[in-house]
């Protein structure tokens, strides 16, 4: 059988030295672990909360629209070329073209106006283009389109219709911002736990320490079963905080559904996907590990 690299056998002695120092101090380690996981369990929250509020403001987006009065008396060529010109338009997902005629039948489908229109001599309408734009468009950008679209010589005046969709899409930044800024507090404060747990096993193994190095062993072979020991924690503690944030979203899905009654036309689903988890999980695993090697790297001096 072919013999284990050294540095592999070290890797296992190392991580099995984690998982002993953790054991030996069950009940603390137990909690160090909730802790951790309690306080990462909060920002990935609050950031798929973060995701699916964005993925809803993406589809309320579509109720902005710009619509163009076109002057009267125009050509159906010219308008009909209008039409093409801006279907082609990046920004632009959908034209929607309402003849006088159409937009007066509107009109008398409504209540109070059939007898109004009945009175009318001529059509006095005139034609309409309704802009949609892309839903990836944030407000000011919408603006900036609705400014260019102003400049073409054949409209005769347009109407903006954003003010809500401008509301919701400020309420998204603030949240986004604040959400960014707990998320790097409460790293630093999972840091913190995984150093001072380091600091109290350090603290029990003091003479073991102190022996190991009189024997002869190296800064990396005496601090490498502190870092698995961040390791171990990171990840445990993400996996954890994932498995409470599923638990919870979950136990929220059948409410969140009831947002079909708000015209929204798919609720997404209110979990993370493997990527997200992926990056979450390492993410967590890291902040683990590098907690460790600075907090080992300091106490072990000492």
């Amino acid at each position: 059988m072919k013999e284990i690299p050294f540095y592999l056998r070290a890797h296992r002695y190392a991580s099995r030295q984690a998982f002993r120092y953790l054991r030996s101090g069950w009940l603390g380690s137990l909690i160090t672990l909730w802790v951790i996981a309690i306080t990462l369990s909060l920002p990935w929250g609050l950031l798929l909360i973060s995701r699916y509020a964005h993925t809803i403001f993406d589809q309320w987006n579509h109720q902005a629209q710009i619509v163009l009065y076109l002057k009267p008396n125009l050509s159906q060529k010219i308008i009909y070329d209008l039409k093409t010109k801006l279907e082609t338009n990046s920004k632009i997902s959908a034209v929607n073209y309402i003849s006088p005629e159409m937009g007066l039948a509107r009109l008398e489908r409504r209540e109070g106006f059939k007898e109004a229109i009945a009175q009318l001599d001529e059509n006095p309408l005139p034609p309409v283009l309704e802009i949609e734009p892309n839903s990836n468009l944030s407000p000011q950008e919408i603006e900036v389109l609705a400014e260019q679209l102003r400049q073409i010589p054949v409209i005769d005046q347009d109407q903006l219709n954003i003010n809500s969709v401008k509301q919701l899409y400020t309420v998204l930044t603030i949240a986004k911002r604040f959400i960014a800024t707990l998320a790097i507090l409460l790293s630093a404060a999972v840091m913190l736990i995984v150093g001072n747990t380091l600091r109290l096993i350090i603290l029990e193994r003091t003479e073991e320490i102190h022996v190991m190095k009189l024997v002869g062993a190296s800064q990396a072979y005496t601090r490498r079963p502190y870092l698995y020991i961040g390791l171990i924690l990171g990840i445990f503690g993400g996996v954890l905080a994932w498995s409470l944030t599923f638990l919870f979203f979950s136990y929220l899905d059948f409410s969140l559904k009831q947002l079909n009654h708000f015209n929204i036309e798919s609720v997404p689903a209110l979990q993370a996907n493997f990527f997200e988890s992926f990056l979450f999980l390492s993410s967590c695993a890291f902040l683990g590990w590098f907690a460790a090697m600075v907090a080992s790297q300091r106490y072990l001096k000492q």
